[in-house]
């Protein structure tokens, strides 16, 4: 697994990003396509063991879909940050520290925190109709 990490080289550290590819060339192409002026980009190999557990903030929103049917949305989710906790961590604290940095559980918040198996995943629940 490899982790892209990112931030402002003069800010604190609630600036640090850090997303997981399972190979190098995703990474990559998320590095390039993010290119965020100013700030320090790393890419680096990190050995994830079994039975870790993953505290993964997402972004929420809503898109138009078309027309039909006079007019129509979709959800979309896009992962902010996630963060690799190992069997026996404090897997709540993270989880409770992520939601506050982010405003995750307050109300109308465009933020979620999940306790998953594996690094988050944007997506979407796009379905035109049919």
């Amino acid at each position: 697994m490899y982790a892209l990490r990112y931030h402002q080289p003069q800010s604190d550290i609630s600036t640090v990003k850090e997303l997981f590819f399972d190979n190098l060339s995703d990474a990559l192409s998320y590095a390039k396509a993010i290119s965020p002026e100013g700030w320090v980009v790393k890419i680096y190999k990190r050995d994830i063991s079994r039975g870790t557990k993953w505290v993964n903030v997402y972004s929420f929103g809503r898109a138009y879909g078309g027309p039909e049917e006079g007019g129509w949305y979709y959800d979309t989710w896009e992962v902010v940050e996630s963060f690799p906790v190992e069997k026996g961590g404090a897997i709540t604290a993270v989880r409770m520290r992520a939601a506050r940095q982010y405003g995750a559980d307050n109300k109308g918040s465009h933020y979620s925190v999940e306790i998953e198996d594996g690094p988050g995943v944007s997506g979407n629940n796009y379905q035109p109709f049919q």
